[in-house]
């Protein structure tokens, strides 16, 4: 083992909030015998089995998920109500943290305390930094709510605020609004039957995506000047029928967005031009910006 260095040792807690583990301490020469004497001295703290703290390094805000973090071998990826929270999306406030952590983690007998562990595999485009820690990005944390069965409400505000800062489109968490439609009154679902669409297996996600192997579904989305009429999605679902759509989904969310899915039989799908001259008339009947 090489000689202890000091300078080695805060050169790593420095990117970890002053944070390290006992195996990261080794490659800089402290053993865990010499460890459990700083401790004892005062110069590092122990905040969990195996991670250690310089005890003079300046406090840092999400110490707590760094903690977690190094607990994971480096691993988690802080998700679900928790990256809402971190992205300040909705009014969430989570009791425990949400960490997901990849699908071959062979499962723990016991988990940190004050956590919910999920598991899953978080590809890189869905994922930032927050600080020493990663995250999941805003809209792949709407959607592992929505998939988890959260609150619906949350979810909604999540949905609403999101697409007022940019952060995505309700195509990017199409999946997310069909659940809060599900859930809330203020959203009117169309189901297939009421459609006259007969039984499908699912809903593409993105502009353009197939609805099981029988239909194609896009969304189309306004933000409105002024509140619609009582009868807004008879209006909605009226120019689409003209081109043999049908409404599935219409959505009116607090911050005026209206948000639409349509679908067409497989053998009717609309072309480019169609839909732009469906989203012309819904922008003229509805006083879109």
């Amino acid at each position: 083992m090489a000689a202890p260095s000091w300078d080695d040792l805060h050169a790593l807690a420095n990117g970890q909030s002053g944070h390290f583990t006992a195996q990261q301490a080794a490659e800089a020469g402290f053993s865990f015998q010499l460890l459990h004497k700083h401790v004892r001295s005062g110069n590092l703290e122990r905040p969990a089995r195996g991670i250690y703290r310089i005890a003079r390094f300046p406090p840092s805000e999400h110490e707590d998920l760094v903690v977690l973090w190094l607990w994971s071998a480096q691993q988690a990826v802080f998700s679900h109500e928790t990256a809402l929270q971190l992205h300040e999306l909705s009014d969430v406030l989570p009791a425990r943290i949400h960490l997901t952590l990849p699908e071959a983690t062979p499962r723990r007998r016991t988990n940190p305390e004050g956590t919910v562990v999920h598991f899953a595999d978080v590809p890189a485009f869905d994922r930032q930094w927050l600080g020493p820690v990663p995250i999941t990005k805003p809209a792949r944390s709407v959607l592992d709510v929505a998939a988890a069965h959260g609150d619906a409400s949350l979810v909604g505000q999540a949905i609403d605020q999101g697409i007022a800062a940019g952060l995505f489109h309700f195509a990017d968490v199409a999946a997310a609004g069909r659940y809060v439609a599900d859930a809330q009154s203020r959203s009117t679902a169309f189901d297939d039957r009421s459609a006259g669409l007969g039984a499908a297996a699912g809903v593409g996600t993105s502009a353009g995506s197939g609805l099981g192997d029988r239909f194609f579904a896009r969304p189309i989305q306004g933000t409105c000047t002024r509140p619609p009429p009582a009868d807004w999605p008879m209006l909605a679902a009226e120019p689409a029928q003209e081109i043999g759509g049908r409404l599935r989904l219409a959505q009116y969310l607090p911050s005026r967005t209206m948000v639409l899915e349509y679908a067409w039989p497989a053998d009717r799908v609309p072309t480019e031009r169609e839909i732009r001259a469906l989203r012309r008339r819904l922008a003229k009947r509805f006083s879109w910006a």
